[in-house]
């Protein structure tokens, strides 16, 4: 499966959208087989939902209710309500992308999630925020990582060789998560190579042929220094045929 070509959330359209749930985001990004997971919903109105599929399998609502809203964010864009969902697809579970779907009293609301194996990803590990402790990451992988605090940035380090042609990608707002990332390349020197920013929408994505076999780092940050849960992102980086 190709992960990054993840579609846009979509929302069903009720009877009642006064107070019609919103799913704006789900966290983390993608969900894996065999192992249980804890999701959790941000959104609007989901304090009032009472029941989530996700495909045909009936999710347990853990917990719902109020959550902040982070400074200069608007409630009605970012939401202000989130559910806490939990959930263990077996392993033979197909994966690809599902149909997530809150309801409550006031009508639904869909969002599309990926679901893939465990091995197809890698988990984004703190401390990365330095070159000292940037996080190895594999061509060819997605890696699941959310910027959790304002001003942390989140970075990576890969071998590359001369005259590869790579595209590294972000998916973060088109999927609904609060995060601008912006994506810098650094050299073995720590050096700037080049950087990107709303590319697909606000989410960044590069385009480039290496001029040496060396250690590269890429950083990956929020625009406006903000931070928090539902900062995710998918980033993955893939050689070009």
């Amino acid at each position: 499966m190709v992960l990054m070509l993840l579609t846009a959330v979509t929302f069903a359209q009720e009877a009642k959208p006064d107070k019609q749930p919103k799913i704006i985001v789900a966290t983390p990004l993608v969900v894996t087989v065999g192992t249980p997971v804890k999701l959790t919903l941000r959104g609007l109105f989901l304090d009032e939902i009472t029941e989530v599929k996700l495909g045909e399998t009936k999710l347990e609502i853990a917990s719902k209710g109020k959550t902040a809203v982070p400074q200069n964010y608007d409630a009605k864009r970012v939401g202000d309500t989130q559910a806490e969902l939990s959930i263990s697809l077996p392993p033979e579970t197909a994966t690809g992308m599902l149909k997530l779907v809150a309801t409550s009293p006031h009508g639904t609301s869909q969002y599309d999630i990926a679901v893939a194996r465990p091995d197809e990803l890698i988990v984004e590990k703190e401390p990365n925020d330095g070159f000292k402790t940037a996080q190895p990451i594999v061509i060819g992988k997605t890696i699941v990582g959310t910027i959790h605090d304002p001003r942390n940035v989140d970075l990576f380090s890969f071998e590359g060789m001369a005259g590869e042609k790579l595209t590294i990608r972000v998916q973060a707002a088109q999927l609904g998560s609060l995060l601008d990332p912006f994506l810098t390349l650094y050299d073995e020197n720590g050096q700037i190579v080049t950087g990107s920013d709303d590319v697909d929408g606000r989410d960044p994505r590069l385009e480039i042929e290496l001029k040496k076999t060396a250690r590269y780092y890429v950083l990956l940050q929020d625009a406006n220094d903000s931070g928090g849960p539902h900062f995710c992102y998918l980033l993955k980086i893939d050689r070009k045929s």
